[in-house]
């Protein structure tokens, strides 16, 4: 599954660059201003950048660089008649709220990752959701009609899954699931995008891909699941409708509805087989 974050390097090295610049222009601003205005506030906003877009490491990093900038400031400007130790005593609680604050803004950071990765996973088998692979599928449209490349798409079903539920029970029958999901995900490219769709239903998004190369890659996987559900026993097989886009359509709704259409006929036709059609809705 794959996924794009803002943390990626340029757009990292861009907020690296942001906060670089702002800590010596806080500096000086501070210095002009004197001691009768208070700039400790502004010196979170370089703090914050670091620790949001860099990581904890470096929020905590440009907190001491700020605090010793801050003490500096403070010791030049200050009156004669306040002492050093007024003015370290300041900073280490400037230095401990800056401290608190990253620690924070990491946590608030780490769960918000952690909800956004739960929208777009599968909990039972941790790969993509049918959510996320409806925006994959978006996203790769948008990028085939632009570059003009073939895309292809599976949409597979699980035979059998029933029985497996009624002779061996739910927990084997998540297990089941588990090991799809599982297996699909490591015989396909990393550019590749397995997802549950709900119950016993996967697709496989295969971008770059045309009809001769879809149709090696999935029935090459076909027979590595079947292999796998033949080392468990398991009297599971799978149907499985597989379309490949020359040119691709401008409807989601449309291909995967045509993808599902091949897949249930080949469960109507006898089960455990592909089924391939060309497909654009232009």
């Amino acid at each position: 599954m794959g996924s794009k974050e803002y943390s990626g390097k340029p757009y990292k090295l861009f907020w690296i660059i942001l906060g670089t610049a702002l800590i010596p222009s806080l500096w000086v601003i501070d210095y002009l201003a004197g001691p009768d205005i208070a700039m400790l506030i502004f010196y979170l906003v370089p703090i914050f950048i670091f620790t949001w877009f860099v990581g904890w490491w470096s929020g905590m990093l440009i907190s001491f660089l700020s605090a010793v900038l801050w003490l500096t400031v403070d010791m030049i400007t200050s009156p004669a008649y306040v002492s050093f130790e007024h003015d370290y005593l300041d900073t280490a609680i400037q230095l401990a709220f800056f401290f608190i604050t990253v620690s924070v803004l990491t946590i608030l950071r780490v769960t918000i990752e952690r909800e956004k990765k739960l929208a777009r996973i599968d909990p039972l088998t941790g790969i993509a959701n049918g959510r996320y692979f409806l925006e994959q599928v978006q996203i790769e449209l948008y990028k085939a009609n632009r570059y003009h490349y073939p895309i292809s798409l599976a949409y597979l079903d699980v035979d059998n899954f029933k029985d497996v539920n009624d002779t061996f029970g739910h927990s084997v029958g998540n297990t089941t699931l588990r090991i799809v999901a599982e297996t699909m995900k490591q015989n396909v490219r990393l550019s590749d995008t397995v997802a549950r769709l709900g119950g016993d239903e996967f697709a496989i998004l295969l971008p770059q891909t045309d009809s001769h190369q879809a149709m090696l890659a999935i029935d090459k996987l076909q027979k590595v699941l079947l292999g796998e559900m033949q080392k468990n026993r398991w009297l599971v097989t799978f149907s499985i409708g597989l379309i490949s886009c020359p040119t691709p359509p401008f409807s989601v709704d449309a291909m995967l509805k045509k993808a599902d259409e091949l897949m249930y006929s080949v469960k109507n036709s006898g089960k455990n087989m592909i089924k391939q059609e060309t497909f654009t809705d232009k």
